[in-house]
């Protein structure tokens, strides 16, 4: 499964390439294919690659939910647009032929409670209208890089839940992430409110092993253990 970025902030060919037939999407590679070229941009996706989801600005990341068949993913919001513009956390069911689509560029998000949770983008109404979409499991912040994320044991503490490394901002007038954020997860896959885990290191990604959670901190280049308590 592979996580393919867009080239664009707002969906529109100002500042970058223009978007592309792949661009923001979550593919998977069939272990058996080998020397796929994919033309750019395609004019058909080759035989061995399959879209599984749509509409997501720079996915970072995706892990899967124990037990399921969920892709849960990591996906960067655009710069331009605040208090729009959150960092989201997003769920696609994949192998069912349904290619589930995010939103983006129609679609932005804000968790400012004064205002609408989510807009249509300015730069694309004409284009790509927000409407019918999958909304994002969760809301993790504005220009916080959610990069990459794992789930936890099913265990009395760490509960299934689902982790996420937020690396900390380069846009916005505060500093924002360096953080370590826990989404509760629920058994039906819905989520609670997100909790600060481990704060003031710059993350890029996660995982657990037997002995805890190992995080890869970028700031100091050291790797943290955090070990459920005793």
């Amino acid at each position: 499964f592979i996580t393919n970025d867009n080239a664009t902030d707002d969906g529109t060919a100002a500042g970058g390439d223009g978007e592309e037939p792949l661009s923001g999407t979550l593919l998977s590679v069939d272990l058996a294919a080998r020397g796929l070229v994919v033309p750019a941009p395609p004019a058909a996706i080759p035989s061995g690659i399959t879209v599984e989801a749509i509409g997501m600005r720079n996915v970072y990341d995706v892990a899967f939910r124990p037990g399921t068949a969920e892709a849960w993913i990591t996906v960067n919001g655009p710069d331009a647009f605040d208090p729009y513009g959150e960092d989201t956390l997003v769920a696609a069911p994949v192998g069912d032929g349904i290619v589930e689509d995010f939103g983006f560029p129609g679609c932005l998000y804000t968790a400012d409670p004064t205002l609408p949770r989510v807009k249509q983008n300015p730069a694309v109404a004409a284009t790509h209208p927000c409407g019918e979409h999958v909304a994002p499991k969760a809301l993790v912040g504005l220009h916080v890089s959610a990069d990459g994320l794992a789930f936890g044991p099913d265990d009395a503490y760490w509960g299934g839940d689902v982790f996420i490394a937020e690396f900390g901002n380069f846009f916005g007038n505060k500093i924002v992430g360096h953080k370590v954020l826990r989404v509760p997860v629920n058994a039906d896959g819905s989520t609670g409110t997100p909790v600060d885990f481990f704060v003031g290191v710059a993350p890029l990604d996660l995982t657990f092993g037997a002995a805890g959670l190992y995080v890869a901190d970028f700031a100091t280049g050291q790797i943290t253990l955090l070990r459920s308590p005793a």
